[in-house]
């Protein structure tokens, strides 16, 4: 509060503008805060659904992947209970339920014989067969682990600590909560 210094008169009401009455609620503002009220009484009722029916129901599902072309170092460090990522960049998870092991097996066209013949591979390359388990969403048409698609001939990654492959889908089955 400013005093003048000639007189003892507040001026704090010339500068705010004077004497003016404090706004109060009418019937807009209450009209107003009733929409806001609505909308947030319909939003938490849509968001403390239960977690079954907001999200898309899981199935827990086994699917084989191989390996092929590639050197038993690498093969020998995938063992089962290794949690191992899907994709490149660490975010969709399965786990390893099994690994078999088998030398590459090349299958050829023969000129002296004109036939196919089946011989093992170049070196000591091996192909892996991979089983791995996963929490999967379905759909019409796919099984989705994260964002990567699960289905027979899809390339996956079999990504775990000291190593990484690229896959290929050979079978899948559905072990709980879905139809095969």
């Amino acid at each position: 509060m400013k005093k003048n210094n000639n007189e003892n008169v507040d001026d704090s009401n010339i500068i705010s503008g004077g004497d003016k009455p404090k706004p109060s609620f009418n019937i807009i503002d209450i009209a107003i805060l009733g929409v806001i009220a609505i909308v947030l009484v319909i939003g938490i009722r849509f968001l403390d659904r239960n977690p079954g029916s907001v999200t898309t129901p899981t199935t827990t599902v086994q699917a084989l992947a191989e390996i092929t072309w590639t050197d038993l170092n690498l093969l020998e460090r995938i063992t089962p209970g290794d949690e191992i990522y899907l994709t490149v960049d660490n975010v969709d998870k399965a786990v390893v339920v099994d690994v078999a092991l088998k030398p590459t097996i090349y299958t050829g066209f023969d000129q002296e014989t004109q036939t196919y013949k089946e011989t093992q591979g170049i070196g000591d390359s091996y192909t892996g067969y991979i089983t791995i388990q996963a929490q999967a969403r379905e759909d019409d048409a796919n099984f989705y682990v994260g964002t990567t698609s699960l289905k027979v001939g899809a390339p996956i990654f079999i990504k775990g600590k000291g190593y990484s492959a690229r896959a290929f889908i050979l079978e899948m089955d559905v072990v709980e909560g879905g139809a095969k």
